[in-house]
């Protein structure tokens, strides 16, 4: 998934996205904090969407609200909205674990995917 906001300031608009993974049931999506710079203040931080990927249909933008960075962790978090309707959909969070690493066993990584992979 990704995620999108637009970062508005005295020489104007521009939109920015990122990768993020789904980290709670309720749809809070953590994200590098290299997406939310902590250069950038959060005023200037507006209209957050999560952007869901599908692969038989466009691309799903669900509103969200950024609730904050951990530049310790370097982590952002953003969550999103209930919809139009009040209701809030089911999200499938990641599960992390703490194991050992052997030579040779498979490491997975979370990135972005080029626009043309279904995000807009």
């Amino acid at each position: 998934m990704a995620v999108r906001y637009t970062w508005e300031n005295e020489l104007g608009r521009r939109e920015l996205t990122g990768a993020g993974v789904v980290v709670t049931g309720d749809g809070m999506v953590m994200s590098p904090i290299s997406v939310f710079d902590t250069r950038i203040p959060d005023e200037q931080m507006k209209d957050f969407t999560i952007i869901v990927a599908h692969e038989d249909r466009d691309a799903e933008e669900i509103d969200a609200d950024f609730v904050g960075r951990d530049e310790r962790s370097g982590v952002a978090f953003l969550k999103a909205k209930a919809g139009k309707d009040g209701a809030s959909r089911e999200w499938k969070p990641v599960k992390f674990e703490e194991s050992p690493v052997a030579i040779a066993q498979p490491v997975y990584s979370v990135g972005m995917l080029p626009e043309m992979a279904n995000y807009k």
